[in-house]
């Protein structure tokens, strides 16, 4: 059945050196799309520059990557360990620049720093140094997260993105003027009870009933509320 679906394009950035956390980021997306997205119509398309750019020689790499998918973003998810990336006409790095240019224009960062040991092999000093003196003008500047294995960072972006897109959605109202949230539809789910005296081939009896009435805006199935016998009202169905 046809439905609406809120829809956010994420940004994800990084250098090289983190490409099995980008691919988990890409697979926690996913996955939240299809629980929590699924259930409150809404998605998000993580969007990178292997998937989302087409080749382009009008301009220098960064520009190009700027107008065909950085600045139609409406938030970023950042990863970086030990290297800031390659520097660009203006920032320390690509990924720094695609970071700042999400925040200048007030879209939501979620940035993220790996504390894994780095492999002695691996070590670029002078790209540690530059990552470390970014990373202190951006504690400077608001809240970031570390984690020490990829499984630690799923856990963390699979909570951070239902917090940042709960908040996005209380401050985005429909045309309707009702303000939008984040969580599953409210069920409305009434219980009435009658009691009644009635006449028997035995003498009086009494007869108590009890009615379930279902005021929510999806069918609501009683097996998931209750047990028992129960006066069935319009909008149930029985498994």
């Amino acid at each position: 059945m046809p439905r609406t679906v809120t829809e956010y394009q994420c940004l994800i950035i990084s250098p090289s050196d983190v490409a099995q956390e980008r691919t988990a980021v890409v697979d926690v997306i996913q996955r939240w799309n299809a629980s929590v997205g699924r259930t409150t119509s809404v998605r998000v398309e993580p969007v990178l520059w292997e998937t989302h750019t087409h080749p382009d020689l009008s301009g220098v790499p960064q520009g190009i990557i700027n107008e065909q998918i950085v600045d139609d973003c409406d938030f970023g998810i950042a990863i970086f360990w030990g290297r800031v990336g390659t520097p660009t006409a203006d920032h320390a790095s690509g990924s720094v620049e695609e970071v700042e240019r999400l925040a200048r224009r007030g879209a939501k960062v979620m940035m993220y720093q790996s504390s894994r040991p780095i492999p002695p092999e691996q070590i670029n000093t002078e790209q540690l140094e530059r990552l470390r003196a970014i990373f202190d003008d951006f504690q400077n500047r608001g809240l970031l997260s570390r984690f020490s294995s990829i499984a630690e960072l799923r856990e963390q972006v699979s909570k951070d993105l239902t917090l940042l897109l709960r908040r996005q959605l209380h401050h985005t109202a429909p045309d309707d003027g009702e303000a939008a949230v984040l969580t599953a539809k409210r069920l409305d789910v009434r219980v009435k009870t009658e009691v009644a005296i009635t006449d028997t081939p035995d003498g009086v009896a009494s007869v108590f009933a009890i009615k379930v009435e279902n005021h929510s805006p999806q069918t609501i199935f009683l097996s998931s509320i209750t047990h028992g016998s129960l006066i069935l009202s319009s909008g149930f169905e029985e498994c």
